[in-house]
């Protein structure tokens, strides 16, 4: 390619085979296009598909018969979250996205749900058939994980009461995909701006465990029921406001495994 240049910017697994974005870029470093390919692990079994209707894509993420990925429309240079079957027909663009960290996916009660720069979405697959659970300036901001539990799922955000507290209170919420069900189970004293742990939501046997932080305990692990009664705290780590820093949150044979620092 002369002076051009070509370099893989994601990768996954879909339908049996490898399917990945490459970037290229003129001398200037200017990305011109971002194309699909799929392979089969082999030289011979990897080929270009079509360039993608989007340009800076970072990651490439399997969900159910679809691919999804984030990037710039080449046109109006927009973020936009993108669905594609893996043809150029079949792939179009769906939300506008914060090109933050890769969407969470979820399907529950036969319909797909995806939190995405903050926003909890429904979606049928097109674009007339997506629309937001929440909205930017709602009561509900700043959408994070997923995860279901009996007949509602459940994800973190802000609970926003007072109009001139834009930042809200952190909470977490459960919903049936509704807007009228989502709704706050607890809410926590807000803890450092520092200290905002990633969920890590995560089911074993009937209860949903998670991480959150608060001003007296700092991140650490929680768990509910799906009622404020029943949500509580399992254990403080790391005594007293300091965070234990959880990380790898994971349920295997009947048991939780994570990662701690208890000081």
């Amino acid at each position: 390619m002369g002076a051009d240049g070509q370099y893989v910017v994601a990768l996954t697994v879909f339908q049996g085979r490898i399917f990945f974005v490459t970037e290229s870029f003129s001398g200037d470093i200017h990305t011109e296009r971002s194309t699909l390919w799929s392979s089969d692990g082999t030289a011979a079994g990897s080929a270009p598909l079509f360039d993608l209707p989007a340009i800076y894509v970072f990651y490439l993420s399997a969900f159910e018969d679809a691919l999804y990925f984030e990037g710039k429309d080449r046109e109006r240079f927009v973020n936009n979250l993108y669905r594609s079957d893996g043809t150029e027909a079949g792939t179009q663009a769906l939300v506008p996205a914060a090109l933050d960290e890769p969407p969470r996916f979820l399907r529950f009660g036969g319909q797909t749900f995806i939190v995405d720069g903050g926003i909890l979405w429904k979606t049928d697959g097109t674009p007339e058939g997506t629309r937001s659970i929440t909205v930017p300036g709602g009561a509900v901001q700043g959408a994070v994980d997923l995860a279901p539990l009996g007949d509602r799922f459940y994800f973190m955000g802000r609970s926003v009461t007072d109009p001139n507290d834009y930042q809200g209170t952190p909470a977490l919420f459960q919903t049936d995909g509704t807007v009228a069900a989502t709704v706050p189970v607890k809410t926590f004293s807000p803890a450092p701006t520092y200290d905002t742990p990633k969920p890590q939501l995560t089911v074993l046997d009937g209860t949903l465990f998670f991480v959150a932080a608060d001003a007296e305990h700092g991140g650490e692990l929680w768990r509910t029921d799906g009622t404020a009664a029943g949500t509580e705290l399992v254990v403080d780590i790391d005594p007293g406001p300091d965070s234990a820093r959880i990380s790898g949150l994971i349920a295997a044979d009947g048991r939780l495994f994570f990662a701690a620092d208890d000081g």
